[in-house]
């Protein structure tokens, strides 16, 4: 069997789960019936049946299901993975797919009809069955069955929209870059920018990193610590204040983000500009 590099484990109703950071395992939940609430430091969201999540690599989760949801929970190491697909796929587009399943949270493939839904099922139906029967070939089996379903999720992830919309209606990519600039403390989503534009989130996220060279929560964190640097600078606001004020509802994610981008804490930074 392959506990060691893959688990599918089926959830039952009013799962409560909480998950700390790996630096090693990716996570896919996909609802079959039922909504799940979830949440991955900053990021949250709500995906019900039909839509599959990535949580990647770094990243602690946290989720609970409605009364009635049946979620099914893939679990598997990451590097073992994408060395498999590189090894075995001559499109780049599908290796590409994969390694950025791995960045950051809040990607969502929406399943957008019964015939996809049903085969994406089948395929941890029978995952399923695989990684617990230990019968010989099962390992075989389960590592076709992943290269199979990212394959079909790669496919999904290509169709660009979510919903017919007039062009009056959507949003450009610059539109969101804009928007994000000026309402940097309000709390965004991917679902809802995507939306906007009328493009599937995923479709989405790569075109706004090919447009700002970030992923989404990136640029807004990105924005965020220009804001606060900025506040920093100019006021004697309590560090706290700032926080608060440039969008972040914790602290301790301030001070982590602030840090990984600016290389001192947000009390050094002060410290150092006041000279």
């Amino acid at each position: 069997m392959l506990h060691e590099q893959f688990l599918k484990v089926n959830k039952s109703p009013n799962s409560r789960v909480s998950y700390p950071a790996s630096q090693v395992n990716i996570r896919i939940l996909h609802p079959i019936k039922g909504k799940l609430f979830w949440s991955c430091e900053e990021t949250s969201g709500i995906i019900s049946g039909g839509e599959i999540l990535f949580i990647p690599l770094g990243y602690s989760l946290s989720y609970y299901t409605s009364r009635s949801a049946t979620v099914t929970e893939l679990v598997f190491e990451f590097k073992w993975f994408y060395k498999l697909i590189k090894s075995v796929c001559p499109e780049e587009e599908i290796v590409s797919f994969t390694e950025k399943s791995a960045e950051y949270p809040g990607i969502k493939i929406f399943l957008p009809d019964r015939d996809l839904f049903e085969k994406c099922n089948r395929i941890l139906n029978e995952l399923e069955r695989e990684n617990t029967t230990g019968q010989g070939g099962s390992r075989s089996l389960c590592i076709a069955g992943m290269i199979q379903l990212f394959i079909l999720l790669y496919r999904i992830d290509r169709l660009p929209m979510l919903e017919e919309k007039s062009p009056a209606e959507m949003w450009a990519i610059d539109d969101v870059v804009a928007y994000v600039e000026n309402n940097y403390s309000e709390t965004f989503t991917l679902e809802d920018l995507s939306g906007r534009c009328g493009l599937n989130p995923s479709y989405f996220s790569r075109a706004f990193k090919e447009k700002t060279g970030f992923n989404l929560f990136e640029h807004i964190n990105h924005i965020r610590i220009q804001k606060a640097c900025a506040l920093l600078k100019k006021s004697e606001l309590p560090i706290i204040e700032i926080a608060y004020a440039v969008g972040y509802n914790n602290l301790s994610f301030f001070n982590r983000y602030f840090k990984r981008i600016m290389k001192v804490s947000p009390r050094e930074y002060r410290q150092l500009t006041a000279r």
